[in-house]
């Protein structure tokens, strides 16, 4: 395989994730930097009920015709997805300077604004009560590179409640749309 088709490949990959950025826009900021950040997943991500992935398996592979919403497990579903994602990009070193002298209060109004757009986004008739993307992240300076890490965590965490091939590329639709307005440098 080529230089060139190896870098699409990963492109492809990372850009059909897309869902990260829009959790930093409103969410990152749920789980403070902890002690030993090497870039694994925070222990409130791999702490989270092993039922929270069964739900996503159970919900994706029911009622097709149902909103995406309903197909992720509806709020509790959302949720887990959010706490599971913010925890592992959260202690990612690209990352963690973006939730730098956050207060407790900030984090928890983040992961509120990812559940909301999540909900939002999949039909599940919540309103989303953060700013708009472009705004939210105006002057935080993203690259691509940054971009790309959040994504990574997001395909990780889809990955972890083994979402399905279909729930997984309207996912990607909804979040390879914000891009523009996240990446910024």
């Amino acid at each position: 395989m080529t230089l060139d088709a190896r870098w699409i490949r990963r492109a492809h990959a990372r850009a059909g994730i897309v869902v990260l950025p829009l959790i930093l826009a409103g969410c990152a900021f749920l789980f403070p930097p902890r002690s030993g950040m090497g870039g694994s997943p925070a222990p409130a991500a791999e702490s989270a009920p092993a039922a929270s992935a069964t739900v996503f398996a159970r919900a994706s592979s029911s009622r097709p015709g149902a909103s995406l919403y309903s197909r992720l497990g509806g709020s509790d579903g959302i949720s887990a997805f959010a706490d599971d994602f913010l925890g592992r990009a959260t202690n990612d070193p690209v990352i963690i300077p973006f939730f730098k002298g956050l207060s407790t209060a900030d984090l928890q109004r983040i992961r509120q604004h990812v559940i909301e757009l999540l909900c939002s986004a999949t039909g599940g008739g919540c309103t989303y009560s953060g700013k708009d993307m472009k705004s939210v992240h105006a002057r935080m300076e993203i690259t691509n590179d940054t971009w790309n890490a959040f994504t990574g965590h997001l395909n990780e965490t889809v990955t972890r409640f083994q979402i399905a091939d279909r729930e997984r590329n309207e996912l990607v639709v909804i979040f390879a749309s914000l891009k523009k307005d996240i990446v910024n440098r």
